[in-house]
This record gives structure tokens, sequence and C-alpha cells, in this order.
């Protein structure tokens, strides 16, 4: 019985601080870029204001002085 005990003990694996801040994806680091979404949403709006601008020929002559 003593045995057993004493194999479960060296097959447990110890866990020390934070396992959240163990985790692999936040260990990523480095440049912070904005995500694919942000990107893209952004595209989106500059698309739809450049669309705006060129069917209202008000804000076109606004846009150039």
């Amino acid at each position: 019985m003593p045995d057993r005990n004493r194999q479960n003990r060296r097959t447990q694996r110890q866990v020390t601080g934070n396992p959240i801040a163990q985790n692999p994806l936040l260990r990523r680091g480095g440049v912070h870029e904005k995500s694919n979404s942000v990107k893209r949403q952004n595209a989106k709006r500059d698309l739809q204001q450049r669309v705006r601008a060129w069917r209202n020929p008000v804000s076109l002559a606004l846009l150039a002085a």
C-alpha cells in the first residue's frame, strides 16, 4: 500500500502559480496589431464614406475645399 502512494505522488503534477497566467495563448506577446475584424470594419466604414461623398456633390465640394 505505501508503494502505491509513493508512485502516485511521483506521477502527480505540481501546479505552481496562476494557471490563467500560464495559458499559452496569453504568452504570444509582441506587437499588438489590430484584429482582422477591426480592419474590415474600418475599410467598410471608409468605403461607405467615399460612396456618400461621391453621390453627394455638395459634400464633395466641401471635401475639396
